[in-house]
């Protein structure tokens, strides 16, 4: 994972960007989702709900930092 980063970050900076910053996400839902008195469904929807909006907002700062250079 971190060498496909690396080769990625020299080739596409921007996809590269976005990959770590899910990576980094994806292992701090871990923690905030280790309740188990919710129901698996509830949980899924609002990882996927959280997941998209992270990366809808990564997108968006990649794509400002386009723009700036």
């Amino acid at each position: 994972m971190e060498i496909l980063t690396l080769i990625l970050l020299f080739t596409f900076p921007n996809l590269a960007v976005l990959l770590i910053m899910y990576y980094l996400y994806i292992l701090f839902l871990k923690k905030w989702n280790d309740d188990e008195e919710y129901d698996e469904r509830y949980v899924r929807a609002q990882k996927t709900k959280r997941v998209w909006w992270f990366l809808g907002v990564a997108f968006l700062l990649s794509v400002i930092g386009n723009l700036i250079k």
